[in-house]
């Protein structure tokens, strides 16, 4: 599923609040590096409607607000810049109509993502039945045809080492395991 394109995002969010130098939890640098200020907010914007068009929403969860979305994928910023980002929206209950709710970079966390090792997966990805924390062996990396998101080959295996599924992931959906990592086991729902 796509958010629509006639998604909310409104202004101050961009001119008041990213774009914005905060002291603490500030996203204003990282935009910067993508050539986005205060001055051509409109571009962000732009930037992010693009970013929608071309990427699928990931449903994360449901309050009695609304339904809360991610899209993962790449700002395309002035000239060749990119950003990697995670945008939230929020599809209210109250009037069905969907929100810009914020920005998040990934800055650099798949720098040190090497072939043959386990990653685990940081979202739910419903279309391959994959669950955020689910771990797999990346085998290879694929470039985007549209040169948006690399794309990463995984392959998964049950909990005595038989070779169940092989999917592709953009990067942004994964992460090397780290010694805070806790190993868990859910039910296998049938894998096609």
């Amino acid at each position: 599923m796509k958010i629509p394109e006639n998604a909310i995002i409104p202004d101050p969010k961009l001119t008041k609040y990213l774009l914005v130098f905060k002291q603490r939890n500030d996203k204003s640098q990282y935009l910067a590096q993508g050539g986005f200020y205060l001055e051509n907010w409109q571009d962000l914007k732009k930037a992010i409607q693009n970013l929608i068009e071309e990427n699928e929403a990931i449903e994360e969860q449901t309050d009695e607000y609304g339904t809360y979305y991610q899209v993962i994928g790449e700002l395309q910023g002035i000239g060749d810049r990119k950003l990697s980002v995670v945008t939230i929206w929020l599809k209210r209950t109250i009037d069905d109509k969907f929100y810009f709710i914020t920005s998040n970079p990934i800055e650099n966390k798949n720098m040190n993502l090497e072939l043959y090792q386990e990653i685990a997966l940081t979202c739910n990805l419903p279309e391959t039945q994959l669950k955020q924390g689910d771990i797999a062996t990346l085998i290879d990396f694929v470039p985007h045809p549209n040169n948006r998101e690399t794309g990463c080959v995984l392959e998964i295996f049950n909990t005595i080492g038989e070779s169940i599924k092989v999917v592709t992931v953009p990067i942004s959906a994964i992460k090397p395991l780290t010694e805070k990592d806790i190993l868990t086991t859910r039910p296998l729902i049938e894998m096609n």
